[in-house]
Parts: C-alpha cells; sequence; structure tokens
C-alpha cells in the first residue's frame, strides 16, 4: 500500500475560513487573559466585561444597554451590577436626561482596575499598534 504523506499545503481552508480561525484564536487568548485577571481581582467575566464597556462613558448608562451589549437579561445584568457596585467599582445614580431611571458609571476604583485590566491585555495592543495606520484602519472596518 503506497500511501503519500500530508503536506502543511494539503487540504488548505479558503481565506475567509482561514481569518475566522485566526479571529477564534486571537478571542480565545484575550479571554484566557481576561479570565485570568478577573479570577485574580474576584470578579467573573461578565463583571470584568461591565467595567469595559462603562470605561471612557462620561454620560452613564442605562443597565438595559448593558444587558443588550453583553446578550444577556437585564436581570443577569443587574445581578453582575450589584455586585459590582458592592464592592465599589460602579456607581448606580439617577440618570441625568431622565430622573426616574437609573445610570451606572465607574468610581475611581473601578476606573483604576479598568486601567490595570488594559495593561494586563498589553500585548494585544501592543499588536495592534505596531500595524501601520491604513491596516488599522483596513481591519478596524474589515472586522465590524
Amino acid at each position: 500500500m503506497d500511501i503519500t504523506p500530508e503536506t502543511p499545503w494539503d487540504s488548505t481552508p479558503d481565506i475567509s475560513a482561514r481569518i475566522i480561525a485566526a479571529i477564534s484564536r486571537v478571542s480565545s487568548v484575550l479571554r484566557a487573559g481576561m479570565w485570568e485577571f478577573a479570577t485574580a481581582e474576584h470578579l467573573n467575566p461578565t463583571q470584568a466585561e461591565i467595567l469595559q464597556l462603562l470605561s471612557d462613558r462620561t454620560e452613564g448608562v442605562r443597565l438595559s444597554w448593558l444587558a443588550a451589549q453583553l446578550s444577556v437579561s437585564a436581570a443577569s445584568a443587574s445581578d453582575s451590577v450589584t455586585a459590582l457596585v458592592s464592592k465599589g467599582l460602579v456607581r448606580k445614580a439617577r440618570a441625568p436626561d431622565d430622573g426616574r431611571a437609573s445610570a451606572l458609571w465607574l468610581t475611581d476604583q473601578g476606573k483604576e482596575l479598568v486601567t490595570r485590566m488594559g495593561s494586563a491585555l498589553g500585548c494585544a495592543d501592543d499588536a495592534a499598534a505596531a500595524l501601520e495606520a491604513q491596516v488599522q484602519g483596513q481591519l478596524l472596518v474589515g472586522l465590524f
């Protein structure tokens, strides 16, 4: 029986499949890094993601917006927000545009934690920053 060994180029998927595989690999690395950071800070991944979503939002956000961004129910988002408020990382107050509604902001402690979170995942930022500006723009458009 004559068996020909496979080479790395045999059965190579088309470029769109390779792009999806590459995005998946990057996502796995970022998720693992976030999980490690969140665990060390006594957060779950949803809580860490909420902190990231609140970062740089000066107007405050509604719980319903957070739930939509996370693709979770309002009740699930509320549980995570309650935990973050009790840890002193998130502040909940009346929304400036509607006194009947609540809005959420990062506290100073929450902002500091988000800064450290960004540093923990700095390898991804470094890799993106190393790309030429035109490539960065094309990549951003392509990913969206």
